[in-house]
């Protein structure tokens, strides 16, 4: 049986704005977030030897955030929001699966925070605090959720809102 060149083409068609629509008009596909304790390795009681109490790190939290970003499209990270509070951001192009080795013996496996994907992963880190240049609509997105992230992409701003982060296990120092 002979098929038609003209339906052929019509299902390859179909086939190519079903995968179009799937990518959405966002470039950003997914969004993970996670928050991490940092504990310091160091006995809070510690001594030197010496007899002298020792000067203790406070333990401390850490935000991960990866951008699962659809092929061909390029983004800049402007802002992250966290708590209300502006930070300015470095991002970086990174391969997946990402996974967070856990430092405390359990049976269970590693953490995956992203899992393996075609599509292109960005790393973003927030640096340091930034001024306050969020649109209004901007402010009430950060006053309702945990992390607000702010990009550029074709010229115009877009924001990811995150209600409330997962928390992974704690990552101890030395």
């Amino acid at each position: 049986m002979r098929q038609n060149p003209l339906f052929c083409v019509s299902v390859l068609l179909l086939l190519f704005q079903l995968n179009s629509a799937a990518q959405g008009k966002y470039p950003v596909a997914k969004m993970y977030a996670f928050k991490q304790k940092k504990i310091s390795g160091i006995n809070k009681k510690a001594v030197d030897p010496d007899g002298k109490k020792v000067a203790v790190k406070a333990n401390s939290l850490q935000y991960l955030f990866y951008l699962e970003c659809w092929p061909g499209k390029e983004i800049k990270v402007t802002a992250i929001w966290i708590k209300g509070i502006a930070y300015n951001t470095e991002a970086e192009k990174i391969t997946a699966p990402v996974i967070a080795q856990k430092q405390i013996k359990t049976t269970s496996q590693p953490d995956t925070l992203v899992p393996e994907t075609s599509n292109n992963v960005i790393s973003v880190e927030a640096t340091t605090k930034k001024a306050n240049t969020i649109s209004v609509s901007g402010k009430q997105l950060s006053a309702s959720n945990e992390i607000l992230i702010v990009y550029e992409w074709g010229n115009k701003a877009y924001y990811l809102a995150v209600k409330s982060v997962k928390e992974i296990a704690p990552q101890i120092n030395k």
